[in-house]
């Protein structure tokens, strides 16, 4: 009898073993390293497809779980997946309506990851815009300037958070936008703030795209990672943000040698007084505040979303309906 048993119990974890080894190695859950609060996309350079990169694809997997793939991206030889980034060099690139949604709300932040990055345009170079031009991050030739326009219409307009040395800035780093109606729209780089103004209105942005496909405005560029996110990051989460970055994006963290990197506006003619001269003092008085007690603090803002959640659930069902069906065969010779 002991020997009946040991077999039907041998028999059922064989099964368990054989049906768990069936299952994709892929169902195990993906763990972003990011902070997770208010995370709507989440699209990394070196793993397009969600499981791996496709350098040939034409379309890019958001990783956040919430399914804001880019898709249809017209590649060539110019612009197109390389093993760890997208390159760019004249194309516009659009977001779904779900991220245009995002900037369209009443906070949001946005963070930009970039590797190499060549100026081309003759007057600006334009990473992200909008076709109203609602939303703009650029970099501005003249003055070298990075900035950022946000407004609601061209009579509702905030004032640009705008820093000279915008070339520097924009290479080989993390550039965040933080933003919140009745608050502050805050510019960082690096995990640094480099300058802050009131954010008076919403942005009313009609679309969204990254790259740009004009003379005046194009650029070539690495596209690292970008990330979206509904709420407005603290100074302590933009800066572990932009620590994951080191290691994610760059490797050893030792390519992020340039906290400063620009990109370009597509409207030239609403700059006026919007962005003046405003920047350095900022920069160095932000430096010092946003390092050392934001490491620690930013710790517990970052935590692991899981992705593979349904196949999981789709493991336990199955074991739980052989470790069934083998205890019922257990009975039934039991009884006979």
């Amino acid at each position: 009898m002991k020997q009946k048993y040991f077999k039907y119990i041998t028999v059922m974890i064989v099964i368990v073993m054989v049906v768990i080894a069936c299952i994709p190695a892929g169902v195990s859950a993906a763990t972003i390293p990011y902070v997770t609060n208010g995370l709507e996309a989440y699209y990394l350079g070196s793993n397009n497809t969600g499981s791996g990169q496709n350098t040939s694809a034409t379309s890019w997997s958001d990783l956040s779980g919430k399914n804001n793939h880019i898709t249809s991206i017209a590649t060539d030889a110019s612009n197109r997946f390389t093993e760890k980034a997208f390159l760019l060099n004249k194309l516009k690139v659009f977001f779904p309506q779900a991220v245009v949604d995002v900037v369209n709300g009443q906070e949001f932040t946005v963070e930009m990851v970039l590797g190499d990055y060549t100026p081309k345009g003759t007057d600006y170079n334009t990473f992200i815009n909008s076709g109203n031009d609602n939303f703009a991050l650029f970099r501005r030739n003249v003055g070298d300037f990075i900035e950022f326009k946000s407004q609601t219409s061209s009579t509702n307009v905030n004032a640009r958070p705008k820093v000279a040395g915008g070339e520097d800035y924009f290479r080989n780093s993390t550039v965040t936008i933080t933003f919140k109606v009745g608050g502050k729209v805050t510019l960082y780089v690096d995990g640094v703030q480099i300058d802050q103004k009131d954010a008076v209105y919403a942005i009313a942005a009609d679309n969204l795209w990254f790259g740009h496909d004009s003379d005046t405005r194009h650029f070539e560029a690495e596209f690292l990672a970008l990330r979206f996110y509904s709420v407005e990051l603290t100074a302590a989460q933009v800066l572990a943000n932009y620590n994951t970055d080191l290691e994610v994006c760059y490797g050893q963290g030792d390519t992020s040698d340039d906290p400063s990197s620009e990109a370009p506006s597509e409207d030239p003619s609403d700059d006026s007084s919007a962005a003046s001269s405003e920047t350095s003092s900022a920069t160095s008085s932000a430096t010092s505040s946003a390092t050392s007690s934001q490491a620690s603090s930013s710790s517990s803002d970052t935590s692991s979303t899981q992705t593979g959640d349904t196949a999981d659930y789709l493991i336990y069902i199955i074991v739980a309906i052989v470790a069934i069906l083998a205890a019922s065969l257990i009975i039934k010779k039991r009884r006979a």
